[in-house]
């Protein structure tokens, strides 16, 4: 199979494969395609669980709009083993 993408690309990849990332072309766009298939296999049931324990929290009126500066302060204050 014949694969044409752009000429910015293509440079892009041969200055990864000169760069000695990978050997070919080839096994550039293998781990290219690679990348691409994790990210869309890849299983977010684990979140699932949050997701809806979030939502029932929102509709039981607990919920409260947060900027991002107070979204941060609190999450570095609930889990101080992450900052």
């Amino acid at each position: 199979m014949n694969i044409q993408v752009s000429k910015d690309r293509a440079e892009w990849l041969e200055s990864l494969v000169k760069a000695g990332h990978f050997a070919s072309m080839e096994e550039a766009m293998e781990a290219a395609v690679a990348a691409l298939r994790a990210e869309f296999e890849q299983d977010d049931e684990w979140a699932r669980p949050y997701i809806e324990e979030a939502l029932q929290s929102i509709e039981r009126g607990e919920g409260k709009p947060w900027t991002k500066g107070e979204a941060l302060k609190e999450f570095h204050a609930r889990h101080p083993e992450l900052v």
